[in-house]
């Protein structure tokens, strides 16, 4: 169990190593207090034997004047020191029996011979016997300084041996922390770094059961799933700039179509077509649309977009017999509030080589949302071709009872008259003036027919109001031989037909009264932009207005001011200084009145 758990931990490897350290440490203290121990009573042992020699020598400096009392004391300073307890203790210490056999001798010589000799103050017998005891001593003295030395030669050895233990321990942890840590350590933080750079592929090459191993296998594992899900992610991150490069074809494709089918017409053909172009931005996608170009009232159409259209099988509700298929989505295709058919959007991706998503459906809607558009703006070009039709025939209408109708009437009176007259066999005068009038009538009717036609020309083919009043003020100049000029001004804003039309025909009345009435020799006609409203000035030389003014120039005034009424602008007649006439029209485009839906001839 433990060797295991020694080789899968750091830790109780530190704590093995740190426990190696305690026990050489412990082993330490203890041989130096073993050491300690045994020579507790060498030193005071060689000290006392060093005071019995002092003592022994210190007698023997004074053996020739020793005095009884002398050699007692000598014999109490050497029986002191000879039975000293740190010397009988160190002589003791058990494996010193040779120390203790000589101490025995000494004792021996010392308690027969040598102290009685000194206590009775026999002091040459003493010196005749105290010989061996001296050589006695000496080995004692010479034996207990190598037990001595001996141990402190010990102590030196452990304590060599114990210092060069702590190296290796000491050079053995930090190789196994170079190793198992610090290294280790070093590729992770390189690895980390390269990871952090962008480098998925670095994975960290130490394999170890510690920690630093199990973590070096758990940063591949984690880089393994991070270069994974960083695979995965780019490949989704592909697939999805694909398909909004492809969406955004879609809406690109959308955005033109919309320009198209707003300028041109939407019909069956150009819907196939755009739902083939929608369909080739988005594989996999196959559109069906059944719709009713006709209105609610005609029948359903199926357009798949390569195929041509077919009818539609309805249901006894008036929808589309055909059943769905799974996985297909509906859109209603609407036209304002009115619901003209179904888009049926359905994505098979296995048709796909590549891979593709579901387009939103957001997108499809948008696509029917611009079918049920180009329908509805269809209808309503329709709607105002048609009502433009109309209002073109209200004023041909209009211009032909105010103008032509009205002659063609008096010219009927007069017809009706000159049969009177011959059937009632009139004289010749009589009939002659009725044929002269009726002849007048006819040339009137010519010239307004003629006029009408140069005004609905230009009215119903352009826009190019200068050119009209240009034409109409070269034809009255021809016709009545005066002088007239005229000043065009650009217009900010375009003038409608209708507006255009009324505005020659007012000027075309202006300029006839100027021949017919007023007897001028010069006339100005000026068209100009009065800041929102268009300026139209006609003024001559002539006598000016007159009280007494026939019912023809009375009915012409009137016309003009219905004409202008029609175009929501004022129409003023006063005189001119110093003298002639001035008409002036002024009115703002695009404000023009109703027309009235025609009237009878």
């Amino acid at each position: 169990m433990f060797p295991l758990t020694l080789r899968r931990s750091l830790l109780a490897k530190a704590l093995l190593a740190i426990g190696v350290l305690l026990l050489v440490t412990v082993l330490r203290a203890c041989s130096v207090a073993g050491v300690h121990w045994m020579g507790w009573h060498d030193v005071p042992a060689l000290a006392a034997i060093t005071a019995l020699h002092e003592a022994e020598n210190a007698f023997w400096r004074h053996e020739g004047i020793g005095t009884p009392a002398q050699a007692r004391h000598a014999a109490v300073q050497m029986q002191r020191h000879l039975y000293d307890e740190a010397l009988r203790g160190a002589v003791e210490r058990p494996g010193r029996a040779a120390l203790q056999a000589a101490w025995e001798r000494l004792d021996a010589r010392w308690s027969a011979r040598l102290r009685p000799a000194l206590e009775q103050g026999r002091v040459a017998d003493y010196w005749r016997q105290v010989g061996p005891f001296s050589h006695d001593l000496a080995l004692l003295t010479s034996g207990l300084q190598t037990e001595h030395a001996e141990l402190l030669a010990l102590d030196r050895r452990i304590a060599i041996l114990t210092m060069v233990t702590f190296l290796c321990l000491l050079t053995a942890g930090l190789y196994v922390l170079l190793r198992r840590v610090v290294l280790p350590l070093r590729e992770l933080l390189a690895a980390t770094d390269h990871f952090r750079a962008g480098n998925l592929d670095v994975r960290v090459r130490y394999e170890a059961p510690d920690e630093i191993g199990r973590l070096a296998e758990r940063f591949n594992a984690m880089a393994d799933d991070l270069a994974s899900s960083h695979r995965d992610l780019e490949r989704r991150v592909q697939e999805k700039m694909l398909h909004l490069g492809r969406a955004n074809a879609a809406l690109e494709l959308l955005f033109r179509s919309s320009a198209e089918l707003a300028q041109g017409t939407a019909d069956a053909a150009a819907i196939a077509d755009l739902l083939t172009r929608f369909q080739a931005l988005l594989p996999g996608l196959d559109l069906t649309l059944c719709l009713q170009l006709q209105g609610s009232g005609g029948p359903l159409i199926a357009l798949h977009g390569d195929a041509t259209p077919q009818i539609c099988t309805l249901d006894e509700c008036g929808r589309c017999a055909v059943a769905t298929r799974p996985g297909q989505r509906c859109y209603e295709v609407r036209c304002g509030g009115e619901v003209l058919g179904q888009l049926r959007a359905c994505f098979e991706a296995a048709q796909s080589p590549e891979p593709a998503e579901p387009p939103e459906p957001e997108l499809v809607q948008a696509l029917a949302d611009l079918i049920g558009s180009a329908l509805a703006f269809g209808r309503q070009r329709e709607k105002d071709s048609h009502l433009l039709l109309l209002n073109e025939r209200n004023t041909i209408a209009r211009e032909l009872h105010d103008s032509l109708a009205q002659s063609l009437s008096y010219m009927k009176i007069q017809v009706a008259r000159l049969q009177a007259m011959i059937r009632r066999h009139d004289d010749c005068a009589r009939v002659e003036s009725v044929a002269t009038e009726l002849r007048e009538g006819i040339n009137d009717a010519y010239r307004q027919l003629r006029e009408l036609l140069t005004t609905f020309r230009l009215g119903l083919g352009g826009d190019e109001l200068g050119d009209a009043l240009q034409a109409a003020v070269q034809e009255f100049s021809q016709r009545g031989g005066i002088s007239i000029l005229l000043e065009a001004d650009t217009l900010l804003l375009p003038l409608s037909g209708v507006e255009q039309i009324h505005v020659v025909q007012i000027a075309r009345e202006a300029l006839a009264n100027c021949l017919r009435h007023a007897g001028a020799r010069h006339a100005w006609v000026c068209l100009r932009q009065r800041g929102p409203e268009v300026e139209l000035v006609i003024e001559d030389d002539g006598q000016g207005l007159s009280p007494l003014a026939s019912e023809v120039q009375r009915h012409g005034m009137t016309i003009m001011r219905e004409r202008a009424h029609s175009i929501g602008g004022t129409l003023t007649v006063g005189p001119r200084h110093p003298r002639g006439t001035r008409v002036r029209l002024r009115f703002r485009p695009g404000t023009a009145a109703a027309e009235p839906e025609g009237r009878g001839a």
